[in-house]
């Protein structure tokens, strides 16, 4: 078993859209803090359905997070991640456990 996350795909839209956009990116974002993002042209399909997180996965999450305890209090996502209990308790719920 390979027991690492794959990088998604992004599906190709089945309508041709001819909206097409332009981002402009400083190359010191430290200096210049901001991005352009230029969209030209209409969109030529409807809005893409709302996709919201899996409940499953939804309560996982929100599990793991509450037994954290007071060490989420000021928790950033790499202390999370380094966090050995919410590391522990999601490959149990992703059935990466060693064997």
């Amino acid at each position: 078993m390979n027991r690492k996350l794959a990088c998604g795909k992004l599906s190709l839209w089945p309508q041709k859209c001819q909206a097409t956009f332009d981002i402009y990116t400083p190359q010191d974002l430290s200096k210049f803090p901001r991005v352009v993002v230029i969209c030209c042209n209409p969109h030529s399909h409807p809005t893409p359905a709302p996709v919201k997180t899996p409940p499953a996965i939804l309560s996982v999450f929100e599990k793991l997070l509450s037994d954290m305890d007071w060490h989420l209090a000021d928790a950033t996502p790499c202390q999370i991640v380094l966090d050995s209990g919410f590391m522990y308790g999601l490959h149990r719920a992703l059935g990466w456990m060693a064997k």
